[in-house]
């Protein structure tokens, strides 16, 4: 499978109003996320070809260079292409088709879609599953907005398959792994030179490349957006209600050194850790005495685990005695009916209980 970025990274204020970020405050570097974005999905599969291009606002000019021999050495195992510039139209996808060596491709215009999942081996065997099925057909794979996605794309109707799920959808988001098929359709299908396509998102409907394929959604939430996803309400109340079933992501402190810190079962938080503690009902983005992660200590991201040096675990703490509330966390955004509706579809509910263990 072939990992390509196309981004933007600008130096705005993350989006104020539209996404609830709480405590975790909002004046975030586009560039530090995206580090930590590629951090989290560098030794997740073993890429055949790597293709990072981005663009960098005028205040992070000066960041071009760095950037650039940050994502080469973290990239230094793989075939690796890095450039300070985007695919903008129609003739330069065109182009990048031409170094696509693979069947399957990691197509992603977000710099920030963070791997979460608590090892490799599920979403090895999602992608492994999905080529098998469909690596010759007009087919995608969407890896985020779990929530939403599997509540609007599967309310009553979908066909199982050991790691995923899927039915016909014309959703054309540029967060998805692609067939090589699915990419020529999109960009070969008709002319439109003239028009700014940075992103698959801006076809709309008014591009014939928005057309009926194969949709998968894996049982298991293998990305999430940084930001979360409280944008699909407007009110304040609801966006801190889903802010605290599905919070906004954080980058660790530590995370960049290497120096994480668990703080496991306590009721004091420590702000120099990771807090987590399944007895809490809140999470720390609206509460401050709330919890970074509603986990057992084995699902932390698999991408923190070889960046710890200290687990301080409360004597008095079994998190097992805890189950149920960890369940919970793993399905209540499908449930809650906050995510456009609950999951009505109880055979696909149970795929991903079983998934979970719960």
């Amino acid at each position: 499978m072939i990992l390509i970025y196309n981004v933007y990274l600008d130096d705005k204020t993350r989006s104020p109003g539209y996404y609830f970020r709480g405590l975790y405050g909002e004046n975030i570097s586009t560039v530090d996320v995206f580090k930590y974005t590629l951090n989290s999905v560098v030794n997740i599969y073993n890429w055949k070809k790597v293709i990072i291009k981005f663009e960098l606002c005028n205040s992070y000019k000066n960041k071009t260079e760095e950037l650039i021999n940050y994502i080469s050495l973290l990239f230094k195992d793989y075939d690796c292409d890095i450039s300070p510039t985007r695919c903008k139209y129609q003739s330069d996808w065109k182009k990048l088709y031409e170094e696509l060596n693979d069947d399957l491709i990691f197509f992603c215009c977000n710099h920030d879609h963070i791997f979460i999942d608590d090892d490799i081996t599920h979403f090895q065997n999602c992608i492994d599953e999905f080529r098998n099925e469909f690596s010759n057909e007009h087919a995608t794979l969407y890896f985020s907005h779990w929530q939403e996605v599997n509540v609007l794309f599967f309310e009553h109707t979908s066909e199982f398959k050991n790691t995923f799920a899927h039915s016909m959808n014309d959703n054309v988001d540029s967060a998805q792994i692609i067939t090589k098929k699915t990419y020529y359709q999109w960009w070969f299908s008709q002319e439109f030179s003239n028009q700014l396509f940075p992103r698959t998102d801006y076809f709309s409907s008014f591009i014939p490349s928005k057309y009926n394929k194969i949709q998968s959604v894996p049982y298991r939430e293998f990305f999430r957006h940084f930001d979360g996803y409280s944008h699909i309400r407007n009110d304040l109340d609801s966006k801190i209600e889903i802010s605290n079933i599905t919070p906004p992501l954080f980058i660790p402190h530590g995370f960049f050194e290497n120096k994480i810190k668990l703080n496991v079962g306590f009721e004091t938080n420590n702000n120099e850790c990771v807090n987590i503690n399944l007895k809490k009902e809140n999470y720390t983005v609206s509460d401050l005495n709330g919890t970074d992660l509603k986990c057992f200590l084995s699902e932390i991201p698999y991408c923190w685990k070889k960046r710890i040096v200290n687990i301080n675990m409360h004597n008095d703490y079994n998190e097992h005695h805890y189950k149920n509330k960890r369940d919970l966390a793993k399905i209540d955004s499908l449930t809650c009916g906050f995510f456009h509706g609950k999951l009505n579809n109880n055979l696909l509910l149970d795929r991903i209980k079983k998934s979970y263990n719960i």
